[in-house]
């Protein structure tokens, strides 16, 4: 069973867009000054998350639809951290470089949820339900405002892309 898409508003559109300059400059300096040889184990570690993140949205998708969206949040940053903290320069590299990729993602779709989902969830065309440890309270947050000041929620899904 696929989970409802959930959406973003645009100051969490926003801040997921300000997240991803943040974190490309992080490694812009470092990637202008990888050999051959770094670019490659950089693109390893970025295809082994892109694996490792369809997998888990695979048994997430088929196996336990009905894990905590926050406890499955909380699990869904290990890879990512694993190979951030244990891959070298490298890794590190390849760890950032994938957030930001997901949350250029997300944000350009307007989507909520487990931002490090982002890329299976563009290749498979399916969501998962796990919140976003950062995001989510602010998406729920920004709800809560336009529910309260009386914007419709049709009117403004409408006017996201």
């Amino acid at each position: 069973m696929s989970a409802v898409r959930q959406k973003s508003r645009i100051i969490g559109r926003l801040l997921r867009f300000a997240a991803v300059i943040v974190l490309l400059s992080m490694v812009a300096e470092p990637l202008s000054r990888a050999s051959l040889h770094g670019w490659r184990l950089i693109g390893l570690y970025f295809l082994a998350l892109v694996g490792i993140y369809s997998a888990l949205h695979i048994v997430i998708d088929r196996f336990v639809s009905s894990l905590n969206k926050w406890i499955g949040a909380f699990l869904a940053v290990i890879p990512v951290i694993l190979i951030g903290t244990n891959g070298g320069g490298a890794g590190s590299i390849a760890a950032i470089s994938y957030i930001a990729v997901s949350l250029l993602i997300v944000a350009a779709r307007a989507d909520g949820g487990c931002e490090v989902m982002a890329i299976p969830s563009l290749i498979f065309g399916r969501y998962t339900h796990l919140a976003c440890i950062i995001f989510s309270p602010i998406d729920w947050l920004e709800r809560k405002i336009y529910k309260i000041i009386g914007v419709d929620k049709k009117e403004t899904d409408e006017q996201a892309p």
